[in-house]
This record gives C-alpha cells, structure tokens and sequence, in this order.
C-alpha cells in the first residue's frame, strides 16, 4: 500500500510539474511571436510591407532550387517605412539574413533584377502611387533602400 501511495504522489507531481513546464514554453512561445512581429514591422507600414513581400517572393519551381528559397526567406524581411511625416518613404529590402556575415552574390543579383522588374514597378504605382522614386535603388549595408518622395 505504501508503494502504491508513493508511486501515485509522484505521478501527480509529475503531472503537476508538466502542465508548469507546458505553461512556460507557451509563454516563451508567445513572447518570441510578438518579438518577431515586432523586429518584422517596427516603423514601418504594415499593409505596404506585407505587399512587398509578397511582390518580391519567387516562385517556386518543380525541382528545389537554394537559390529561390534564400531570396524567398531573405526578401521576408522586406519593409515599407515612412520617414519626415509621410513626406518620405523608404522601401529598405535586404540582401542577407540577420546571421549571416555577407551577402550572396546571386542572392543580390535576384533581388536587384526583382526590384528593376515590371512587377514591381507596378508595386509600386498601386500602392505607393503618390510617391516618387529614384530610377536604381542604393546599396548601402547589405541592403538595397529606394527612396521616394511625395508628389
């Protein structure tokens, strides 16, 4: 009987300390989600930010291609802010992701080919038509800025 009472509060105790440890992985969980949002949209325009991701996004092909898939996870960080009281705006698209040390040469040759593409251009007149924009956008700190100014 003893053996039996003790195996019991320990298996309750167990369970007790798994629904702690379920509890504080979905609150670290939670925590990284806003971090993430927040790092992703900070000052920029959420709509026209999501727009350009998915303006610049490849298609993907039948076979796997790492180069498609390094531009599709580094142009995800792709933003549109607004700078001097919406006088100014930037469309600020990187060329390497966070961890990485340099740029990909084909990586940037893709992402410089998007951003001189007709799609984009179109990006452009729909939701920033208000806006004037320099004819190359510069590369500054491994990432590529366009800026506009209004009309």
């Amino acid at each position: 009987m003893k053996g039996i009472d003790l195996i019991n509060k320990l298996f309750d105790k167990l369970i007790a300390l798994l629904g702690k440890i379920s509890v504080i992985l979905l609150i670290v969980l939670v925590i990284m989600l806003i971090a993430h949002y927040f790092l992703k949209f900070y000052g920029k325009s959420i709509s026209k930010t999501i727009a350009l991701e998915q303006t610049l996004k490849l298609m993907e092909p039948e076979k796997p291609d790492k180069i498609i898939a390094a531009v599709n996870k580094v142009v995800y960080w792709a933003g549109v802010k607004y700078l001097d009281n919406k006088e100014r705006v930037q469309i600020i698209v990187p060329t390497k992701r966070w961890f990485q040390l340099s740029s990909q040469l084909e990586v940037k040759k893709r992402i410089r080919e998007m951003l001189s593409s007709e799609d984009f251009r179109l990006f452009l007149m729909d939701n920033l038509g208000n806006y004037r924009f320099v004819s190359r956008p510069d590369y500054y700190h491994n990432q590529f800025v366009l800026t506009g100014t209004r009309i």
